[in-house]
């Protein structure tokens, strides 16, 4: 089955048991779980709505239907039988198990928030505490977010903060980050900087934590840190090909001004030397960077300078052995990171070990993959093409892109995409060309490629003639 979300989102019970009218109208006891493991969520939903036609008044059956929709963020829909459900909680008193009701409160808590309707989603909480106050979903948690809208800040972080101390395993990203906004707001940034810790730890690097964390960092004074961790989100969306490195210093330069009127001469003067460093990394100039970051090795102890300072000293091709393995413990918390993987592809290739296709390929491939149309992709790629000759890396994909096209041309997208993969067949052998071979070996057994390659078979060459016409059955 999908993955479920925390379960104040997706709460089919661990063992629901509940009775399905069958045959000539016995009831039968069914766990609900079982019959639907390993289902999709697709089939899952087909499953309940054919239940409901026969026990149209099942309190479970509805509130799963209810969540189900909701996973799907189906808010309408999932409204229509959470609403349902409830007008049969108050109609019929004691129906279905508590199990059954606390489900409908939860879920119906977590649309009302995702509808804005925010006293609507406390008083759902409230619902579904007062049937098992031990919130095995953590239905509280939408309430606490829910009195954050309501600027009860005071009770939201009551909630977050037993959560956090107790159950903090069951926090998600959002609940994290809202409990940190909270501690700041109450002139605690030393702890919101532990949550937003736990955050990247936990979940890896989020959109926008590098400017959540700066705010922590100002407050606390540590102006150089808001600086390095204000560059992480900028350097991220840089090597993913999101905003161009101009832009990047210029938002830096930006920043840095405006800390000119709230800091002293000399914590400027250190910031200015930071950035000085983080522009020669922007550049590419990575052995002065390399120089500007080490002045703050013994002073700073913020992950993402530790970053920095081994990317530049990797690029620079004076690390050793201890170095990367430091550098390769970031791969946890930046893996969405398409830097990573350069640096290190590069780093191996400056420094002194096996440098060869089987030892990088896959973190040219990460780099081709998550920085799309960027030169840190073409440099990769070409890079990968000089392991085997091939004159045109332009025309060298990757087994991810061409499962892509594969899936882009069997939804029915223009057969001129085919191109592409038959372009690599022309190409010299390389570890990607079998896969080539084989999508379009598949993809020719359907009539209408067939019929493509039989038309465009004359502006073939001899060697791609020899290659396709089996496949064309010519």
């Amino acid at each position: 089955m999908t993955k479920p979300v925390r379960c104040s989102l997706y709460l089919l019970a661990a063992a629901v048991i509940f009775l399905l009218s069958c045959g000539a109208g016995r009831a039968e006891e069914l766990d609900l779980a079982g019959i639907l493991k390993d289902k999709t969520l697709e089939e899952a939903i087909g499953i309940l709505l054919e239940l409901q036609q026969n026990n149209p008044e099942h309190l479970g059956i509805k509130a799963n239907i209810g969540a189900l929709y909701l996973r799907r963020k189906e808010t309408e829909r999932a409204r229509i039988y959470l609403e349902s459900a409830q007008r049969l909680m108050k109609n019929r008193p004691g129906l279905g198990s508590l199990q059954d009701r606390y489900l409908v409160w939860t879920n119906s808590s977590v649309l009302e928030y995702l509808s804005r309707n925010h006293e609507q989603a406390v008083i759902a909480a409230d619902n579904a505490l007062s049937i098992d106050s031990n919130d095995p979903a953590g239905v509280e948690l939408t309430k606490a977010k829910a009195l954050v809208k309501l600027k009860d800040f005071d009770r939201a972080v009551e909630i977050l903060a037993r959560f956090w101390n107790e159950r903090r395993g069951i926090l998600n990203v959002e609940d994290s980050l809202t409990f940190a906004e909270l501690l700041i707001l109450g002139a605690d940034p030393k702890n919101a900087l532990r949550v937003y810790d736990h955050v990247e730890v936990t979940f890896g690097w989020v959109p926008g934590l590098g400017a959540r964390q700066s705010v922590a960092l100002e407050n606390l004074g540590m102006y150089a840190e808001s600086i390095v961790v204000v560059f992480k989100d900028l350097d991220i969306r840089r090597f993913s090909g999101q905003i161009d490195s101009s832009l990047v210093k210029e938002n830096l330069l930006t920043v840095t001004a405006k800390l000119e009127d709230v800091v002293g001469q000399q914590r400027l003067t250190r910031i200015a030397k930071m950035v000085e460093g983080i522009i020669a990394y922007i550049n590419a100039q990575y052995g002065q960077a390399w120089k500007h970051f080490s002045t703050f090795r013994d002073s700073i102890d913020e992950p993402y300078f530790t970053f920095l300072l081994l990317a530049s000293q990797l690029q620079s091709g004076v690390a050793a052995q201890k170095d990367f393995v430091r550098f390769l413990e970031f791969e946890k918390v930046l893996s969405v990171h398409p830097g990573f993987y350069y640096h290190l592809w590069r780093g191996m290739k400056n420094g002194d070990g096996v440098y060869s296709f089987q030892t990088v390929h896959r973190l040219l491939e990460q780099v081709i993959i998550r920085s799309p149309g960027t030169a840190f992709a073409d440099e990769s790629r070409r890079e990968l093409a000089g392991f085997f000759g091939i004159s045109s890396p332009e025309m060298l994909l990757i087994n991810a892109e061409l499962e892509t096209i594969y899936q882009r041309l069997l939804a029915g997208t223009s057969l001129t995409a085919l191109e592409r993969i038959i372009g690599m067949l022309a190409l010299r052998d390389n570890p990607y060309s079998a896969a080539a071979l084989l999508i379009t070996e598949n993809l020719a057994q359907r009539p209408h490629v067939r019929q493509y390659l039989q038309e465009t078979m004359g502006l073939r060459t001899e060697k791609m003639k020899n290659v396709l016409s089996p496949l064309a059955g010519l």
